[in-house]
């Protein structure tokens, strides 16, 4: 694997969750290849071309784990350092997001600046379950998978400055884990599937987790936003500079 990659291993829970991981490929253009008698794995490695999802059959691994990459570290001096360093981590997509905004350039670059932008959180059979109770909360928090980021930079000119700062210091998509964070707001819990507004997020974008946002745990404005307290641009819509070209659209799930 070429230095500075990563890599992640998607995980099917049952044959519907497949044919969804299934669905989801072809959408964004991920091959997929399956056995009904295996376990779908997928292997996901952030390169000069953004994501590429490979989808493979392989034997059941046990989800939400983490394990080195190869155990010959182990045998090395200074094994324990290289076995971190090269620690991969599972994780199960549950689900996906139907949203609006289908290319990077002029989506919101936060909710708060997409206000009137109305979507779908459709979750996986398997966490369906999971959804129970949700309907109460205001607005929630969505964590997904920025799947048309670009490889990262540890120093890149985020969206609202005309300077170069550290990766960490910005919001910018293309990190080594693109995970993205959203606080949207829930209209409704309709069956599997969410109505959300103030949507910022890419279609297709997979789900990794949900969250209620609650304002006693998750809110504190008088917080220092350092460089962002005295933004240089007043830039509210993105553009290419963090993500590769989407893939062709296609009969998506």
């Amino acid at each position: 694997m070429a230095a500075g990659s990563t890599t992640i291993t998607v995980v099917a829970a049952n044959a519907v969750h497949r044919r969804d991981l299934v669905g989801l490929a072809h959408c964004t253009g991920f091959p997929a290849m399956v056995r009904p008698d295996r376990e779908l794995t997928g292997r996901g490695i952030l390169c000069g071309a953004g994501v590429r999802l490979e989808f493979e059959c392989g034997l059941q691994k046990e989800a939400g784990s983490c394990r080195p990459a190869s155990d010959t570290s182990r045998r090395s001096p200074g094994g324990e350092a290289s076995r971190r360093k090269h620690m991969t981590c599972e994780l199960r997509v549950i689900g996906t997001i139907r949203s609006p905004l289908i290319e990077p350039a002029g989506a919101p670059i936060q909710p708060v600046y997409a206000e009137g932008l109305v979507g779908t959180v459709e979750v996986f059979e398997p966490y369906a379950e999971g959804l129970a109770d949700l309907a109460g909360f205001e607005r929630i928090w969505v964590l997904y998978w920025c799947h048309l980021a670009s490889a990262p930079s540890m120093r890149v000119i985020p969206y609202r400055d005309n300077l170069e700062r550290g990766l960490f210091a910005t919001r910018a998509p293309a990190r080594p884990n693109p995970i993205g964070l959203s606080c949207v707001r829930l209209l409704a819990v309709e069956g599997r599937r969410l109505r959300v507004a103030d949507l910022d997020i890419l279609d297709h974008s997979p789900l990794l987790d949900i969250k209620p946002y609650v304002p006693e745990f998750d809110s504190f404005p008088e917080s220092r936003a350092g460089w962002l307290s005295r933004p240089a641009v007043q830039r509210k819509r993105a553009d290419d500079r963090f993500h590769d070209r989407p893939p062709p659209s296609g009969n998506c799930i």
